[in-house]
């Protein structure tokens, strides 16, 4: 039996990228990317073309994005490190 750590050392970017290609003409055709966005309320959008959704690749749509308790969490965190940068320990 071959070893599977020798096996598939290589990638064809190639026949990846020529794929990818004909997924993102689809996208594009079918108006699903390259969209500019409108926030009308919380995790309401509309983008250009008039179509309303939400956006379910966040925490937004579950409100925690608009939580009391979870902005105040942050901005005491903020006040507490004095920066919104990750500090090291």
């Amino acid at each position: 039996m071959e070893n599977s750590s020798l096996t598939h050392k290589f990638s064809n970017y190639k026949k990846l990228i020529a794929l990818a290609e004909t997924d993102w003409h689809s996208a594009k055709s079918g108006r699903i990317c390259e969209l500019n966005v409108t926030v009308k309320s919380n995790n309401y959008l509309t983008d250009q073309y008039g179509r309303d959704f939400h956006h379910f690749c966040t925490t937004s749509y579950v409100g925690l994005d608009h939580h009391p308790a979870i902005i105040e969490g942050a901005m005491q965190g903020i006040r507490e490190a004095k920066t919104l940068r990750r500090c090291g320990r």
